[in-house]
């Protein structure tokens, strides 16, 4: 049986076994330690998998799984073929290798796997070459795997030989073909492959205390700080990443593109980064990166260390609110820091900005009398629809504020004023665009009326909101110290990012009943662009949305900038 027919054949068992692949790192653990010390110290990304076994059977006896598998689309696809594909692809797998699916990957795959990818030094980046480590627990079944998949494709001439040599005392084989590659078994049934003969060579030569990346104090230091236990580790080293960046960014374009030049000078700052993703009650991902806090831009110290606490805004957000999102902010720095990678032509553009600022302002010195006093702490938030089938959920944006010096007042004449204006565009002369002030709960909410998208906003006395319904931004203005309802949100939160300043979260069980709701009219909205949204694969989409409970997000900078960490978690409903 050729392996390629089995490729064909074989579909849902190989994705399958990617699935499966994602399993994980248990940090400090033989024996993917003892693979990490033959991955080259200079690697530029290595992916290490471990206990693919007990990952795999969890994973699979998990209820998210077999919910998953009770989907409609799902059955109906087992119905019909899947099951049929699937038996026949273990089939072709057992005849093809006389071992079973399952054996492959417990007694194969199940101990440790370790991926990484390497550039020469001044080497283009079309010249990535790879290396797998991976230690057998059947030693037999390795060999007679090896020896079918050399049989399978010299048959079907994809191979034209196998030749054995040697390097450092120890054997190699180096499979000819158009883009040859070479595998070694070392000492303690660890299989080694690569598409570079001289990565095994230089496995082979190396001496046996040689540490490799177990002996990186950069990697030994990020993986201090991901959790014990995850499905998948991957280590990034930031120098590999900006050359591939430089080589494949064209240099015109870098020169003149700001954004480019602000991500290169923070990701020069960066000393390595990791990622780890775990299983437990839904999918969680953990990413780390040590910073190297002297090569940080002055401006992003002072952002990070502006004190703060969302918190108050937390409370205000209303109990049935459907996704709410939170960033620490400092204006006053991001424009500072923005400004030097303007173009030279442009900055007139921003000294014009800051004079016509200061005029909005009632004379106030933007830089150094407004956005000091405005934030850190912003929220906004999706909230419940009210009444009628049409109803739009309303989004608000709130912003903390200091009002000493009436700096409130400031604020509502700069947006005002700026309503106008822009009320004076010719589209919206003839939609007769018109400011009122509504008077809600005791707070003054300042609308545009005649737009065919509406928008309040209103001025506390240290806080601003924004948003598209007068009655939501009068209600975040009008709670005052007095916190409303605890929401859903504020709950999951807690629960998931308790400390940090910038994160989100979603009600995914609300939001899939608001949709549920508003089917038509979602269906509608999603159709009237290029391409028509099918309403199976809506309904499928909600369908799979349904399996998980909520989702959120969460970033976090240490005060001596020498770790950020993020959190990303998509927690199933079955989750206590």
């Amino acid at each position: 049986m050729r392996i390629a027919a089995i490729r064909r054949e074989a579909g849902p068992m190989i994705l399958a076994l990617v699935f499966g692949l994602t399993a994980g790192l248990a940090r400090g653990e033989e024996p993917a330690d003892a693979l990490l010390k033959l991955v080259p110290a200079d690697a530029g990304a290595t992916l290490v998998v471990e206990d693919l076994r007990g990952h795999a059977r969890a994973i699979l006896d998990s209820k998210l799984v077999a919910d998953l598998v009770q989907l409609p689309a799902v059955r109906a696809w087992l119905d019909a073929e899947g099951r049929a594909q699937l038996a026949k692809a273990g089939r072709d797998i057992e005849l093809a290798f006389k071992a079973s699916f399952t054996r492959l990957r417990d007694d194969l795959l199940g101990d440790a796997v370790v991926l990484c990818l390497r550039l020469d030094p001044g080497a283009p980046a079309a010249d990535v070459r790879g290396l797998l480590l991976l230690r057998a627990r059947d030693r037999a079944l390795l060999d007679a795997t090896i020896a079918a998949i050399n049989e399978s494709e010299q048959k079907s001439g994809q191979l034209q030989g196998v030749d054995r040599r040697d390097a450092g005392g120890q054997p190699y084989w180096v499979r000819r073909s158009k883009q040859s590659d070479a595998y070694a078994i070392l000492p303690g049934d660890i299989f080694a492959w690569s598409n570079s003969e001289a990565i095994i060579v230089g496995l082979l030569e190396r001496r046996a205390d040689a540490a490799g990346l177990a002996g990186d104090p950069r990697v030994d230091e990020i993986r201090r700080e991901l959790p014990k236990h995850g499905l998948a580790s991957l280590f990034v080293d930031p120098r590999f990443v900006e050359r591939i960046a430089d080589q494949a960014a064209d240099a015109e374009t870098q020169a003149n593109d700001p954004g480019a030049q602000l991500v290169s000078r923070v990701l020069a700052a960066v000393r390595y980064a990791a990622a780890t993703l775990e299983f437990d009650e839904g999918l969680k991902l953990h990413v780390r990166e040590t910073l190297d806090a002297g090569k940080l831009d002055p401006w992003i110290k002072t952002w990070v260390a502006r004190e703060g606490d969302v918190e108050a805004l937390v409370k205000r957000v209303p109990a049935g609110a459907l996704a709410m999102a939170a960033m620490h902010v400092d204006l006053a720095s991001l424009l500072r820091g923005i400004a030097p990678f303007q173009p030279a032509e442009d900055v007139w553009m921003h000294r014009n900005f800051l004079v016509a600022a200061r005029g909005l302002l009632l004379g106030r010195d933007p830089m150094g009398a407004v956005l000091p006093r405005l934030g850190p702490n912003v929220l906004a938030f999706l909230g419940a629809p009210g009444e009628g089938a049409s109803a739009r959920p309303p989004v608000v944006l709130t912003m903390s504020m200091d009002n000493r010096d009436g700096v409130g007042e400031a604020v509502d004449n700069a947006l005002r004023t700026l309503l106008a204006l822009v009320s004076l565009d010719k589209d919206r002369r003839e939609a007769r665009w018109t400011i009122e002030d509504r008077t809600i709960d005791g707070v003054k909410a300042t609308s545009v009326a005649g737009s065919p998208g509406p928008f309040t906003y209103a001025v506390g006395e240290a806080l601003i909101a924004l948003g598209t319904s007068p009655d939501a931004v009068a209600a975040v203005i009008s709670l005052g110290d007095r916190p409303g309802l605890t929401s859903r949100l504020a709950e999951i939160r807690a629960k998931y990012s308790p400390k940090s300043q910038t994160f989100a979260c979603v009600d995914l069980e609300a939001l899939v009943r608001l949709a549920g709701t508003q089917r038509a009219a979602l269906l509608a909205m999603l159709s009237s662009g290029e391409g028509d949204a099918s309403p199976a694969d809506f309904d499928q989409l909600l369908a799979i949305a349904n399996l998980f409970r909520c989702a959120s997000l969460a970033c976090e900078v240490d005060p001596e900038f020498r770790l950020a960490s993020q959190a990303i978690a998509l927690i199933g409903r079955s989750a206590p």
